[in-house]
């Protein structure tokens, strides 16, 4: 375990291609009714869910040192009973109004170039014509309001954990995640 408590990011990394894969595996179980490995093309996708943590390995500490200053400046509401429950709430909010929908868009793009197998391409990839593929309005309508009733809330408990269990939580919210994206991207006919 020392090992992963001495490289965050490669942790981040490894618990999100595992988990969160699991959750896209669970999904397609789920819509299906079978399990299937067949045509979910697995290492694109762990790369591209290990990448998501590895990045928020970085981004869940920022959120919450730039909150916690912010707090410390009293540039915050904060209710008096539930100090900790507000920082919570701050960290969560602000990392999911600014962060979390980019986070999304970014892998239902690396999902389509994934569905396309385009994502290990050598020789470029059809970024325009994926952008193009991708679906707006299943994202606007389905995918982004999950910040609100879902992700708001889920890292709002994460942010009220110790900071060495946040990435972990994180990961663990990941299966969800990959669950969510699973089944509500449109199917095709």
């Amino acid at each position: 375990m020392s090992f992963l408590n001495d490289y965050p990011a490669f942790a981040g990394f490894l618990k999100f291609a595992i988990l969160a894969t699991l959750g896209e595996i669970i999904a397609r179980l789920v819509t299906t009714g079978r399990l299937t490995l067949r045509g979910i093309h697995l290492g694109e996708r762990a790369l591209a869910w290990g990448f998501i943590g590895y990045v928020l390995s970085f981004v869940i500490p920022i959120y919450s040192a730039g909150i916690d200053k912010l707090a410390a400046l009293d540039r915050l509401i904060l209710l008096p009973m539930a100090p900790e429950l507000s920082l919570a709430f701050w960290k969560s909010f602000w990392m999911n109004a600014l962060f979390g929908l980019p986070l999304m868009i970014f892998h239902r793009v690396t999902d389509t170039f994934i569905d396309n197998r385009a994502f290990l391409r050598l020789g470029g990839w059809p970024f325009s014509q994926t952008l193009i593929a991708v679906d707006w309005k299943n994202i606007c309508r389905k995918v982004a309001p999950t910040l609100v009733w879902f992700w708001l809330p889920a890292h709002t408990i994460t942010f009220m954990l110790s900071p060495e269990y946040r990435v972990f939580m994180a990961a663990l919210l990941s299966i969800c995640l990959g669950m969510i994206l699973a089944l509500m991207k449109p199917r095709s006919n």
